[in-house]
């Protein structure tokens, strides 16, 4: 009897010790999947004429430039902050770095982009 009482009880034990560790796992994926992108900083860029805002983020950038919207990856660089996306439909470069900006729009080169003063927040 007392045999056959520590076999249940190892059976119970092993059984709620699985469902744990399997209940953890899944939190921690469902976790990760809805995590919100952490928001760094918006600055204002002046190219020549024409004003850009970036929203930068963790790991993106968001550019708002002559009423179009642009979300780049960043990818590596050897200077600097740089993001690119490449498509079928458009091709957008943005590399800043300090207050300074370069961006590339489908070809259309902006350069010397300058931080507004007072546009970082």
């Amino acid at each position: 009897m007392r045999r056959l009482f520590i076999t249940a009880c190892s059976t119970v034990l092993a059984f709620s010790t699985v469902s744990c560790s399997q209940n953890a796992q899944s939190d921690t994926q469902d976790d990760r999947v809805t995590a919100a992108p952490v928001f760094n900083k918006t600055v204002i860029y002046i190219c020549g004429k024409t004003q850009v805002k970036a929203n930068f983020y963790d790991g993106f950038v968001d550019i708002g430039v002559n009423g179009q919207s642009y979300n780049l990856p960043r990818v590596a660089a050897a200077s600097g902050q740089k993001y690119e996306r490449k498509a079928d439909t458009d091709s957008v470069i943005f590399w800043s770095k300090a207050d300074s900006a370069t961006m590339v729009i489908n070809g259309q080169v902006y350069p010397n982009c300058k931080a507004k003063d007072n546009a970082i927040r």
